[in-house]
Formats: structure tokens, sequence, C-alpha cells
């Protein structure tokens, strides 16, 4: 009877930095579909979820219930989330995938570089539109890997 309610999930290795810890390389579970997109359930997605904690395992295999607002930073290969797909409301153009170079100063001052892609209508077209969405992570690109930001842990935003 319990087979009935449960979710198949998919293991991801990434590195995942919580606020106040140093990065650590934990499992994290992503379920094979999502309401949010076609495919599967990305790494973005735990980190834009309502819930408010996510489940993760340690080297040790020590379960890790880690709270959404806490997780600073999920680093995973760029084949585990794909680039920009953001729709906007129907009937709206948009543009061509649009890019900036940035560098990402956290609270804790370190500092993540790379290529922020995005897709928002002519209308609202810079950077800072995307960066006031609601979602709770920016995309990070650099060097074949993508760096998940919780935007709740960015003091500030350099382009170029």
């Amino acid at each position: 009877m319990t087979q009935e309610y449960r979710v198949a999930k998919k293991e991801l290795t990434a590195e995942v930095t919580v606020a106040g810890e140093k990065p650590a390389i934990l499992k994290l579970f992503l379920a094979e579909r999502t309401r949010a997109h076609a495919g599967d359930e990305r790494p973005s997605d735990l980190l834009n979820g309502p819930d408010l904690f996510l489940p993760a395992v340690d080297r040790k295999g020590r379960l890790r219930l880690l709270r959404r607002d806490a997780v600073v930073v999920i680093t995973v290969p760029t084949d585990h989330e794909p680039g920009s797909e953001t729709t906007e409301t129907a009937g709206t153009p948009l543009p061509s995938s649009r890019h900036a170079d940035v560098e990402v100063i956290l609270e804790s001052g370190d500092a993540i570089r790379g290529t922020v892609e995005y897709d928002m209508p002519e209308s609202r077209s810079r950077l800072l539109d995307f960066l006031n969405r609601e979602d709770r992570c920016l995309a990070v690109r650099h060097k074949g890997q993508v760096h998940l930001v919780n935007k709740r842990h960015i003091a500030r935003v350099n382009e170029g």
C-alpha cells in the first residue's frame, strides 16, 4: 500500500553551500516530473520550490534536512540545468536569449563569476528586471558548471 504514495526520485550529487558552513558534497533528490515545466525536475526547481525544507544525504549517508532559505549555492554540471527557458505572459514577444557576464558578491564576501542567460520581454529586458523576478535562485554558468545562487544571500551583482 505504501508503494502507491512513493514518488520516483533520481539522485544528483552536487556541491551545496549552506549559510555559515563550508561547501559540502551532498546527494539531492529530483523527481522524474514537475509541474513547473516539461521534463525532469532540475536543481533550480529544488531551490525555487515551495517547501520550507529539502532532503539531502551527506557522504557518510546521513540525512540532512536543509532549510531552503539557508541554502546559499548549489553547484552542478551544466547538463543537469539546461539554459534559460523563461516564459512571460502569453502574447508578449520574447527577444532572443540575452547574456550578461556578472560577478555575484555574496553576503559572506565570496564571489561567483560567470554568465547569466535570460529571456525577457523587450520592455523589461534589463539585467535588473531579471534579477527582480520572484524566482529564488540565479543561475550563473561558468566552465561547464552552473552555480544556482539563492538571491536572498546576494549582497550585489556587478555586470561586466
